[in-house]
């Protein structure tokens, strides 16, 4: 069977949990973060702007959790407290990284 390369086609920029509890501390976040959360959401806005311009599909992928907490899996036995539950507004993504009316979210 021949070999296929890694990435076959066009490039994508794919934006994963850029979300309002990303700058929030911790303990309202429910996830501890390192420091610089929006040095690293400058870039990545900048980022999407070069991809956008460049006419590179951006996708967007957001963490989300049910409030039942069904959908927890081993993250709640570590340092991670329950966090990005479905109707929290720290859940949401990041005012300025969502995706264009024009753009498909995931």
């Amino acid at each position: 069977m021949p070999r296929q390369p890694l990435f076959v086609g066009d490039p994508a920029l794919i934006v994963v949990d850029i979300q309002r509890g990303s700058a929030a501390p911790g303990a309202e976040s429910g996830i501890p973060h390192m420091p610089g959360a929006l040095g690293r959401i400058a870039r990545a806005e900048r980022l999407v702007a070069a991809a956008r311009e460049a006419r590179v599909p951006v996708i967007f992928f957001q963490e989300v959790h049910r409030p039942s907490g069904v959908d927890f899996g081993r993250e709640l036995d570590g340092s991670e407290d329950v966090h990005c539950l479905e109707g929290d507004p720290l859940t949401e993504l990041w005012p300025t990284l969502r995706p264009l009316d024009t753009e498909h979210p995931s």
